[in-house]
């Protein structure tokens, strides 16, 4: 499955031509029965394509993009905060932390520079990634705003965990892992708590509109081949049964344009603020049913 992944991304990584001309009507994101996807989105650093497919009864992964100000006082450089939050056991650990991280980074980010400091190539094709700084365990300062987010939106769920705990044991038994990436100034800096990973790729050809709900779509294909089952036949799946079969799934790609980097430190650039996926409840099922009958992703 990694290398049918990485073969494709060598074939496609790149922005697209294309990027000022995606409708205003996917502002949000579009819905195709289980699946979620915004296929073309503008960020103050370069572009983005996002997808969301569910497995759960309940959408356990949730995700978030934000662009603009990385400080609620107004002194930190603009930038875009990724976030992938793949929870366990329920969405209630997930969700606390969509609501909360990028708040409690905010109000953590006060004047501080993101200079860069190290250069590396986590992964790339046909060439190296010169263009962006990356950071590997360095920027003290960068650190410490985001332990301290982390810190504090952990110590609000467990608050969280303890007032509810008579009324809902089992909040106690759920969980999630935290991908952060945060773009400021040049700098990429990663902070990674579970098992979901960060791909670095160079542009070595411009691809069209959604490319982040295609990769979506060759995971479900590796899932369905590995059932011995046809991709059409997956996709009549319901969710919940669907979980047998594969988890919740999350993909977000950001192309990033060296030009704007250092430009959208000091300048307002798009401000974006968007989330992944469809959040039903679990009594929604006959709102959709007739939707997902026709789904063609």
């Amino acid at each position: 499955m990694t290398e049918r992944v990485m073969n494709f991304l060598r074939s496609c990584w790149g922005p697209s031509s294309r990027r000022h001309d995606h409708s205003v009507t996917d502002a949000l994101g579009r819905q195709d029965g289980l699946l979620w996807y915004k296929d073309l989105g503008r960020l103050a650093n370069g572009d983005f394509s996002m997808s969301v497919v569910q497995a759960n009864s309940l959408l356990e992964d949730q995700s978030q993009i934000e662009s603009g100000s990385l400080s609620l006082h107004g002194l930190a450089p603009y930038g875009t905060f990724v976030g992938i939050y793949d929870g366990h056991g329920g969405p209630e650990t997930s969700r606390y932390i969509n609501d909360h991280l990028f708040h409690h980074l905010k109000s953590k980010f006060l004047k501080l520079e993101c200079e860069p400091c190290c250069r590396c190539v986590l992964f790339y094709a046909d060439g190296a990634l010169t263009s962006f700084n990356v950071l590997i365990n360095s920027s003290p300062l960068m650190a410490d705003v985001i332990r301290k987010a982390f810190k504090a939106t952990e110590e609000g769920f467990l608050s969280l965990v303890t007032k509810q705990w008579p009324m809902k044991p089992q909040i106690a038994a759920v969980g999630s892992c935290c991908l952060v990436g945060i773009i400021c100034s040049g700098t990429l800096y990663i902070a990674n708590l579970g098992d979901s990973r960060v791909v670095l790729g160079r542009l070595v050809k411009a691809t069209g509109e959604g490319i982040a709900r295609r990769l979506v779509k060759a995971a479900l294909q590796e899932a369905a081949k590995k059932r011995e089952m046809r991709y059409s036949d997956l996709k009549k799946i319901d969710r919940g049964v669907r979980r047998h079969f594969h988890d919740d799934i999350t993909v977000i790609v950001v192309f990033l344009d060296s030009s704007l980097t250092s430009w959208v430190s000091s300048h307002k650039g798009p401000t974006v603020s968007i989330r992944g996926g469809i959040n039903r409840s679990a009594s929604s099922l006959a709102s959709y049913a007739s939707a997902k009958l026709g789904n063609s992703y």
